[in-house]
């Protein structure tokens, strides 16, 4: 039974690694321009010691290459429901469909889906594809635990001066309060805001350590493969 168990484990564990070696083999295939994307945090009770909560993570971050002209959402306006998802609770499968939509209308060209990690510490690598005309890229994390707080990276891979596309680019996050919910701790119980707020800088809580703004909570790292 268990030379039978750990033969089906082997099995399993070599077909996640051709599905795995299949879709980046798809993404050079697809994409005249391809960049691996990692997100890195430094996060911790050294760094932000207020409150400091007893698991410090980040939800799976998602991203999309896009057009220069478009945005995912926008500072001052309300929060998609795919959004307040992920600033709430960390989950990603509305605001996938959401950024589906994105590409399928032609603001977008590819999309991916990122993984868990503890803070301070990083994801794992994955790749994103990009073409000419797409050369800008958005991230977002929910910063968890908290009521509906989460990060976010914008930038172009693409030098503008000499129309190049950069080998390597770091992109710091910035932090945002969704307006979804009014808790003001790390671990506040669920405390829907009524009306929804817009979408603003974090200027206040436990992660501003006094200031009017948040010191640095990480940043996505886009190295060029392609």
């Amino acid at each position: 039974m268990n030379q039978m168990l750990f033969m089906n484990k082997l099995i399993i564990a070599a077909f996640t690694l051709l599905v795995l070696s299949a879709c980046k083999k798809d993404k050079l295939d697809r994409f005249s321009v391809v960049y691996e994307v990692e997100f890195v945090s430094p996060w911790s009770a050294a760094t932000h010691p207020t409150d400091f909560p007893s698991n410090p993570h980040f939800s799976p971050f998602v991203a999309v290459s896009h057009l220069s002209t478009s945005r995912l959402f926008i500072e001052g306006l309300n929060a998609s429901e795919g959004l307040k998802n992920v600033a709430e609770t960390g989950s990603t499968s509305k605001i996938m469909e959401e950024l589906d939509f994105f590409v399928n209308t032609g603001e977008g060209i590819d999309v991916i889906e990122g993984n868990s990690f503890d803070s301070p510490g990083n994801s794992n690598v994955f790749q994103l594809g990009f073409r000419e005309g797409y050369s800008s890229v958005t991230a977002i994390s929910m910063i968890a635990p908290s009521p509906d707080w989460f990060v976010s990276a914008t930038t172009s891979l693409l030098d503008q001066t000499d129309g190049l596309w950069y080998d390597e680019v770091i992109a710091y996050s910035i932090t945002y309060d969704a307006g979804t919910d009014s808790g003001t701790s790390f671990t506040s119980p669920n405390n829907p805001t009524n009306p929804v707020e817009s979408i603003s800088y974090l200027d206040e809580g436990p992660l501003t350590e006094g200031q009017d703004t948040v010191l640095n909570m990480g940043y996505f790292k886009f190295t060029r493969i392609k």
